[in-house]
């Protein structure tokens, strides 16, 4: 049984209902779907999608001058932000994904220029984009990761990164496997080091097919 469309909603109860971080209009964020070829199986990206459609039209009724963003990967990145420009994809060109630096400064670059419109405004575009994605390649999990949380940090503190993804990091910075193990457990170790002193919260929502 899927438990996306349950996960996420208890994750922004959750988030509503932490006093220390405000659920205000000022906050962004950030919808990060693994789109690689294991979420074909069991219709796992379809039951995402739903789920992730069904809060963006949820947050557009109950916040609409919120900042809503969507990031998705395979083996490459495809930053969508609010849906109404053209989307940056970010491959392995130069080494980029296993650049910590650069992928921080990045996707702070393209929350900037990417998610600019609040969700009362770009509700049908980013609605359109989300029933648009589809499976493909591997799993690029921890740059996209790191590029939805810098995304996230230009938004006030509380902001959220939900990330969607049943497999394991296989390309890029923070992959698993090959003797680097402890390599990607010290890179999530600092993600989320910056996550805390930017004031992002990381929710995983694991998606399981039947």
């Amino acid at each position: 049984m899927l438990e996306a469309a349950a996960q996420i909603e208890k994750a922004e109860e959750e988030k509503k209902g932490d006093t220390t971080k405000p659920a205000s209009d000022a906050i962004s964020v950030i919808f990060c779907i693994d789109i690689s070829g294991s979420m074909n199986s069991g219709n796992r990206l379809e039951f995402c999608k739903q789920a992730v459609a069904a809060q963006i039209s949820k947050m557009a009724e109950d916040n609409p001058n919120r900042k809503i963003g969507l990031v998705v990967f395979d083996n490459e990145i495809e930053v969508i932000g609010d849906g109404i420009e053209k989307s940056q994809t970010i491959t392995n060109a130069d080494n980029m994904l296993m650049d910590y630096a650069k992928l921080l400064a990045n996707g702070q670059t393209q929350a900037d220029e990417r998610l600019n419109k609040a969700i009362g405004e770009t509700k049908e575009s980013l609605l359109a984009r989300v029933a648009q994605i589809h499976t493909k390649g591997t799993t690029a999990l921890g740059p996209a990761v790191l590029t939805s949380v810098a995304m996230a940090s230009k938004g006030a503190p509380g902001s959220q990164v939900i990330v969607c993804t049943d497999g394991m990091a296989n390309v890029g910075i923070g992959s698993f496997g090959r003797g680097g193990d402890a390599a990607a457990t010290q890179f999530y170790d600092d993600v989320g080091k910056f996550a805390e002193d930017t004031g992002v919260m990381i929710n995983l929502v694991t998606i399981a097919g039947t």
